[in-house]
C-alpha cells in the first residue's frame, strides 16, 4: 500500500468512524433511530462535520432519497393535507 494510498484509507475510515459518532448523538441511542437533537444542542464542530459530510455525499444520498424506499426517507406528507 503506498503512503498516499494508506492517508486516503485513513481518512475514510476517520470519517466512518466520525459519521457513526455523529449518527449516535443524533438519534441519542433512539432504537428508531429518530433524530433526537436540535441544532442548538450541539457544538460547532459538530454543526462543521454535519455540514461536511452532507457536502460530500448529497449527491448519494440525494439518490437514495429519490429511489423512495429508504425508512430515513419517509414519503412526503403533502398528500395528508
Amino acid at each position: 500500500m503506498t503512503h498516499t494510498s494508506l492517508s486516503a484509507y485513513i481518512s475514510r475510515a476517520h470519517g466512518i468512524s466520525r459519521i457513526k459518532q455523529l449518527a449516535h448523538l443524533l438519534n441519542d441511542g433512539d432504537p428508531q433511530q429518530k433524530m433526537m437533537k436540535k441544532a442548538s444542542e450541539l457544538n460547532k464542530s459538530d454543526i462543521d462535520d454535519c455540514r461536511r459530510f452532507a457536502k460530500m455525499y448529497s449527491a448519494q444520498l440525494f439518490d437514495i432519497y429519490k429511489k423512495k424506499d429508504d425508512p430515513f426517507f419517509p414519503p412526503s406528507r403533502k398528500a395528508d393535507k
